[in-house]
């Protein structure tokens, strides 16, 4: 019976299909004329099928991912202690799944593209990397590929608390960087937030869009000193009062010490009982241009706010990033990324000084298309 199934299957290739092939062959031979104008009427025609979206673009598909990353960042001034507890967490929620084969967190930096990225606050942020069972295993086992992982894992950890950002990707071939990523330059700060909040509240109504993040992030709270007029009539200026502020909380150098063959900087600055409060700080005397000296509350007023966590310039002006990713079993990122940006593309007269251009798989798979020209 093997024999007699292995003959058959030779037959088959090696006789059966390559008779067929030929016959084809010397059909569209013998009217060639006809088959390349019916290929030349096509190709408008595919092109317009791609072009209008019935057939979506897909520069080159996500293959089955085996490393998934899951990116964290906590909200401004976390402790280190929760940042781990919530990395725990989410390692246990994927460690639960047969497709999960291993994984590795570490908190303060993350890896990427580029290497190792570390915050501005290491507490904050931090990074774990799953292993998968190998496609072939789970494909023989009947187990889920990375993408249906993915979105289990995203519905799972979405109501973690005290978490800003929560991203999960897979690696895999094709173009890097987020499915979706604008970013938005201007130079009034005000504005660029409500041009910000508006993109993002456009991006909210496609479907299958997930992990929608900015890089708006409020910090911590600051308390901002503003100089009482009256004080500047004194011969007070700003900087004054900020190094006094300064040598207060810091301290500042008065002179080093030699002992033995060590040297020893003293520094002076206030006991930490006397710098804990607002109050503490407005009791700090500011030397005056004449020699007097008075309150730091007499001087200036405080205010408590909470300021941005970072700022971040392009070409000599503010810039935010909005990231999203995209659902492919519920829409496709080429089409949705070309209808943000028709939809978006009078944000400039919406908001004045306001330009936006798109980063991420976007310029990536346009970058790649350019390479192929040459």
């Amino acid at each position: 019976a093997f024999n007699a199934f292995g003959e058959g299957r030779h037959r088959f290739f090696e006789q059966t299909l390559p008779g067929l092939l030929e016959v084809q062959l010397r059909f569209l031979l013998r009217w060639r004329y006809a088959t390349a104008g019916l290929a030349l009427a096509m190709l408008p025609m595919v092109a317009g099928l791609v072009a209008s979206g019935i057939v979506p673009f897909v520069f080159l598909p996500d293959t089955d991912a085996e490393t998934l990353t899951a990116d964290l960042e906590m909200a401004a001034g976390t402790p280190e202690a929760e940042t781990t507890r919530i990395l725990a967490k989410i390692e246990t929620m994927a460690r639960n799944k047969p497709e999960i084969a291993s994984t590795f967190s570490v908190v303060g930096a993350s890896f990427g593209e580029r290497g190792r990225q570390t915050a501005s606050d290491p507490a904050v942020v931090g990074q774990i990397t799953i292993e998968m069972v190998a496609a072939d295993e789970r494909e023989r086992d009947g187990l889920r590929k990375s993408q249906a992982v993915l979105t289990e894992l995203r519905k799972e950890a979405s109501d973690l608390p005290g978490v800003r950002r929560l991203s999960f990707a897979g690696r895999s071939g094709g173009p890097g960087g987020s499915d979706i990523q604008l970013r938005l330059r201007g130079d009034d700060l005000d504005v660029l937030q409500q041009a910000v909040v508006h993109a993002r509240e456009h991006i909210a109504t496609y479907d299958g869009i997930e992990e929608m993040y900015d890089d708006f992030e409020l910090g911590k709270l600051e308390a901002r000193m503003r100089l009482r007029e009256d004080a500047r009539l004194l011969g007070l200026t700003t900087r004054d009062v900020a190094l006094h502020l300064r040598h207060a909380l810091f301290g500042f150098e008065v002179q080093d010490l030699q002992i033995g063959e060590d040297e020893v900087t003293v520094r002076v600055l206030l006991p930490e009982s006397e710098r804990r409060t607002l109050e503490d700080l407005g009791r700090v005397r500011i030397g005056l241009p004449n020699g007097a000296r008075v309150p730091l509350s007499e001087a200036a007023t405080f205010d408590m706010d909470r300021g941005y966590a970072a700022l971040i310039r392009v070409d000599g002006k503010r810039a935010a990033t909005i990231t999203a990713q995209v659902n492919d079993d519920i829409a496709n990122s080429a089409q949705i990324t070309k209808e943000i940006g028709i939809a978006l593309a009078d944000i400039g007269t919406q908001f004045p000084g306001v330009s936006l251009g798109f980063e991420g798989r976007r310029k990536e798979t346009r970058e790649s298309m350019g390479s192929l020209q040459y």
